[in-house]
């Protein structure tokens, strides 16, 4: 049964120490190409071996990469998260509101994302565990760390054709 199932992944993840990782898919569903708050993605680097929550991104090294025009025909699929400590998973997205037109106004963004969960075979050594339960936990305000004045200074714009 499907509840079984997720019994058995999770047991696998909290108490097997499984490696996991969530891949996002993201989607304009609206008639038109989004131009008004397009996806962002903040790629976030750290100074060493500690990232978030322990630790806040170097400014200067991070990067935010915008997807406007983005279409109907397109999925922007990102890696979000992995339990590996040294795999790279801190990406983190919004809607980031660039310069209104007329035109955008009629034309609200419509979209979606949605995650998957992917649980691998192999475990996560205890110095690696980045969900361990002794990890540090972020706090609410903890996107506080992205300084939204650098959005405009650091944007790296990729468009979809």
């Amino acid at each position: 049964s499907s509840s079984s199932l997720i019994e058995d992944v999770t047991g696998d993840i909290v108490s097997g120490r499984k490696r996991f990782a969530i891949l996002n898919f993201w989607r304009n569903i609206g008639e038109t190409p989004v131009s008004r708050a397009p996806l962002s993605i903040y790629s976030s680097r750290y100074d060493g071996d500690v990232a978030f929550p322990d630790a806040a991104p170097n400014v200067e090294d991070s990067k935010w990469y915008m997807f406007p025009n983005a279409t109907r025909d397109e999925v922007i699929v990102f890696y979000q998260y992995d339990r590996e400590r040294d795999q790279p998973s801190d990406l983190w997205h919004c809607a980031i509101e660039v310069e209104e037109k007329e035109s955008d106004s009629v034309h609200r963004r419509k979209s979606f994302d949605i995650r998957a969960l992917i649980v691998f075979d192999d475990e996560v050594s205890d110095n690696n565990d980045r969900f361990s339960p002794e990890r540090t936990r972020p706090v609410q305000k903890a996107i506080a760390y992205v300084d939204a004045r650098t959005v405009g200074s650091r944007t790296n714009t990729k468009s979809h054709h």
